[in-house]
């Protein structure tokens, strides 16, 4: 359990270091910049519910749809009806020459937007959810983040991996760190994936059996 943004330094410090922090050379800001790192490559790999947030007033332009500031990636993508499909920004481009109509059953991602196929109207309201990448913890918004009150053993594994290229502790254990972080995050995704197809399976259609 990790109680406090100081609390989290400590024990990262302490794998790094040794139990005595007080006669550690490690500083507080290279442990910031540690854990910073840390932070972004959690949100890089990390799908969980705890880091994932419905659209708000994302709408389209031009059959483009700019993507949130703290977008990370695409959970599930939808105008009110079926869930859209993720397809490639060189395959939309070649859907989209053929001139499709109706209802846009793909997505894309292009650049800092997403791009639907058959287009859609201006000003239409992107709807779903995405994973995002949350504010850098600081002692203040500690409490607020909800994933590291889940998963603190990620937060603490992932600072550890960063360590490895600057401190021999770190270095000397650079496999089992490295171990022990991807089998945590490999067990959240895995853990929220099953969720999604769980609750899939619950919704039907009249005729076509599961509605994605």
């Amino acid at each position: 359990m990790i109680t406090s943004f100081s609390d989290y330094l400590v024990q990262v410090m302490r794998l790094i270091d040794g139990d005595d922090v007080s006669v550690s050379d490690v500083t507080t800001d290279t442990l910031k910049q540690i854990v910073g790192l840390a932070q972004r490559r959690i949100y890089r790999d990390v799908r969980s519910r705890f880091n994932e947030k419905a659209f708000a007033s994302v709408t389209t332009t031009d059959n483009l749809a700019t993507l949130p500031t703290d977008f990370e990636a695409v959970s599930v993508v939808h105008f009110g009806g079926k869930s859209l499909t993720p397809i490639t920004e060189a395959a939309m481009r070649d859907y989209l020459n053929s001139n499709p109509t109706g209802d846009a059953v793909f997505f894309a991602s292009v650049g800092s937007s997403l791009q639907f196929g058959p287009a859609v109207a201006d000003g239409t309201a992107v709807q779903g959810r995405y994973f995002f990448r949350d504010d850098e913890l600081t002692a203040a918004n500690f409490s607020a983040n909800t994933l590291i009150a889940r998963e603190p053993d990620l937060f603490i594994y992932a600072a550890l991996v960063e360590a490895i290229p600057f401190f021999p502790g770190a270095a000397n254990q650079a496999q089992l760190f490295l171990s022990r972080y991807e089998q945590t995050k490999d067990a959240i995704n895995a853990a929220s994936a099953n969720v999604a197809i769980n609750a899939a399976r619950l919704v039907r259609s009249p005729s076509a059996g599961l509605i994605g």
